[in-house]
């Protein structure tokens, strides 16, 4: 059962380790654009400044904007290096192996959540259970074993007495031996078994109740999030680019002011 537990907890640690780097590696795509989209910012407010529209204190505003995104990328960068030795190491690889892109998506898939199943299976496949209903198996056997060896096997002989002598008797029997638990009772063996199964079962209910309050909890978080990914991916991000690039143009035309556009951003 130690075995199992530690492959769970390997494969939960691989998985989170991955899902991080591909996350990270999404961070950067996404930083390279708004990186782009800002040197074409300072571009533009100094142009705009060339043709005295604006002052000098928004071309520098902007240049600090760019610079701040610069620096947001080299942290990135630093974060994804980490947890890419994070994730070999976890592989059984050396933790300078170069990876250069860990291939993988984060498309969002709404997930159907059945509270039950998910409780069920999460119990059933827990190794500590499984260890906990061996235990149980084992002291309920050890009972029924204590419990048979207070009383020995029924013992029958056979027995002859005679001699050379015709005139004397001769005698031939069988002997018939039950002992008797008075002393040796198995009570101790029996009461031992019989407290191991107890505790195993306690611990087992207290397991499934951590459970269940855990799936709980988890389905609760998840479904939220659900909710707030779907929003996110639905409504804002399929027009982000879109409106952030609007607004760059407009505020090129004088239409907005540039803190409208870092707003924006």
């Amino acid at each position: 059962w130690d075995i199992q537990d530690r492959e769970r907890l390997l494969t939960l640690d691989v998985t989170q380790a991955f899902t991080r780097v591909v996350a990270l590696q999404e961070q950067l795509k996404v930083l390279e654009l708004l990186i782009q989209i800002n040197r074409q910012l300072v571009e533009t407010a100094e142009a705009r400044f060339r043709k005295g529209e604006v002052s000098q204190v928004e071309v520098q505003v902007a240049k600090v904007e760019f610079q701040q995104d610069r620096v947001e990328q080299k942290r990135l960068q630093a974060e994804l290096k980490t947890a890419t030795s994070a994730l070999n190491l976890l592989l059984g690889r050396p933790k300078a192996t170069t990876l250069s892109v860990v291939i993988g998506q984060l498309t969002y898939q709404p997930v159907a959540l059945d509270a039950q199943r998910l409780t069920r299976w999460a119990v059933v496949n827990r190794p500590d259970v499984m260890m906990l209903d061996a235990d149980i198996r084992q002291a309920e056997a050890l009972i029924k074993l204590a419990k048979a060896q207070r009383f020995e096997d029924l013992k029958v002989s056979g027995f002859y007495k005679g001699s050379e002598d015709p005139d004397e008797e001769q005698m031939v029997g069988v002997k018939v031996s039950l002992p008797l638990p008075i002393f040796d009772r198995k009570k101790g063996e029996i009461k031992e078994a019989s407290a191991r199964s107890e505790v195993a079962k306690i611990t087992k209910e207290f397991i499934m109740l951590r459970v269940e309050r855990e799936m709980e909890q988890l389905i609760a978080q998840l479904t939220a999030l659900q909710e707030i990914v779907g929003l996110y991916e639905q409504e804002i991000l399929a027009t982000l680019e879109q409106s952030i690039q609007t607004i760059q143009d407009a505020y090129a035309q004088g239409q907005v002011s540039f803190f409208e556009v870092i707003q924006t951003e």
